[in-house]
């Protein structure tokens, strides 16, 4: 499964290095919602509610596209979200879950209605746990 799931965040990030990228201070709306500033960041994507604090210098942004196809997976979208220092990409499997990694690292599979906490030190929660890299 560990190695499935770094095929898929492979493919999603080599997706998005060829998409445009926009970075904004403030606000962003591209089906998602993002709200940063340097001490704390809040955003909801695809139905994944996002808390980051100390998030660091840096703007605030949403880049994505539409899906691919793998081996074993569809994709149907892949994303990254901008929090100052904080990196979150995300790739969403037509099987309902969002596989996620935070600064180049895995940590699983999340879906919507989770709420991700990632503190000042960069250790995460996913609904009050605390969740590893894998």
């Amino acid at each position: 499964m560990r190695g499935l799931a770094c095929v898929v965040l492979a493919i999603a990030l080599l997706f998005l290095a060829s998409c445009g990228q926009s970075k904004n201070t403030g606000r962003v709306d591209a089906g998602g919602r993002i709200n940063v500033t340097h001490e704390h960041g809040k955003a909801v994507h695809w139905g994944v509610s996002f808390e980051v604090f100390e998030t660091g210098p840096g703007g605030a942004g949403v880049e994505g596209r539409g899906g691919t196809q793998s081996e074993e997976n569809l994709i149907e979208g892949a994303c990254r979200l901008t929090f100052g220092e904080v990196l979150v990409d995300l790739a969403k499997l037509s099987k309902g879950s969002i596989v996620m990694e935070i600064n180049g690292k895995n940590f699983g599979s999340v879906v919507a209605e989770d709420k991700v906490v990632i503190a000042a030190d960069r250790t995460v929660t996913v609904n009050g746990e605390a969740r590893q890299p894998e």
